[in-house]
């Protein structure tokens, strides 16, 4: 089966099974996903990025990814 991560990650948690399969590659494309704003919106831009870090800091977006994901998905820009 071939299925993005994040969802087999969410799916077979969901269902009690995630012990019971592997996965085989853990990356296929080298798919990144991004939150999307104008480059005009550049104040928008600085304060989405600060966000991201300050939940990052304080241990949320980690406790959010992996109530959902299953693993940390931040990226380097976030962590650091």
């Amino acid at each position: 089966m071939l299925i993005d991560k994040v969802y087999a990650n969410y799916y077979l948690e969901q269902e009690g099974e995630l012990d019971n399969y592997n996965i085989i590659s853990s990356e296929f494309d080298g798919e990144d996903f991004a939150v999307g704003a104008r480059k005009a919106d550049k104040t928008l831009v600085k304060k989405i990025n600060q966000a991201f870090k300050k939940l990052y800091q304080d241990g949320t977006f980690q406790e959010i990814s992996n109530k959902w994901f299953g693993e940390d998905v931040a990226t380097d820009d976030v962590k650091n």
